[in-house]
C-alpha cells in the first residue's frame, strides 16, 4: 500500500515546481519504492524459528523475506533449503530437489510463546518457537 500512496504524492510534489534537488530526492525515493515487493502476507512470517521434534532433535529454520528458507542444526550444518510461501492457513515449504511441497499449520500459541506444528495429514511434527532476530 505504501507504494501506491507514496508514489502519487511525490509525483504531485514534483509537478508543482520543486527545486531540482527536491526532484532528485523524489526520483530516488520512487526508484527505491519501485523495487519493494508488495506484501503478500508473508513478510510478517519471515524470521528465525527453533523447531524441536518429538525425539528431541532441534532444527533452526530461517524464513527469508524473499521466499527462501534454510534449515540448519544448532551448530550451523545445513540440512535443507528451498522456497516457502503462506497458503493463508500456515506455511508451505518446497525443498530444493525432488521433494514435494509440504504445508503446515500451527496450534494456538502457548503462554511460553511456543506452538505445535501440524502437517497436512494432521500429525503433530513438534514444537516451534520464534527466535528474536
Amino acid at each position: 500500500m505504501r507504494c501506491v500512496i507514496l508514489g502519487p504524492v511525490l509525483l504531485v510534489t514534483a509537478a508543482c515546481g520543486t527545486s531540482s534537488e527536491e526532484a532528485a530526492v523524489a526520483d530516488e525515493v520512487l526508484a527505491v519504492e519501485d523495487d519493494v515487493a508488495l506484501d503478500d502476507g508473508t513478510a510478517g512470517l519471515a524470521g528465525t524459528y527453533e523447531l524441536t521434534s518429538g525425539d528431541g532433535s532441534v532444527v533452526l529454520q530461517v524464513l527469508s523475506p524473499d521466499g527462501t528458507y534454510r534449515d540448519t542444526t544448532p551448530g550451523g550444518e545445513e540440512l535443507e533449503r528451498g522456497s516457502w510461501r503462506s497458503d493463508g492457513e500456515g506455511i508451505c515449504l518446497d525443498a530444493d530437489g525432488p521433494a514435494t511441497e509440504r504445508c503446515m499449520t500451527g496450534s494456538e500459541v502457548g503462554p511460553d510463546g511456543s506452538w505445535r506444528a501440524i502437517d497436512s495429514t494432521g500429525a503433530d511434527t513438534g514444537t516451534v518457537v520464534r527466535q528474536l532476530d
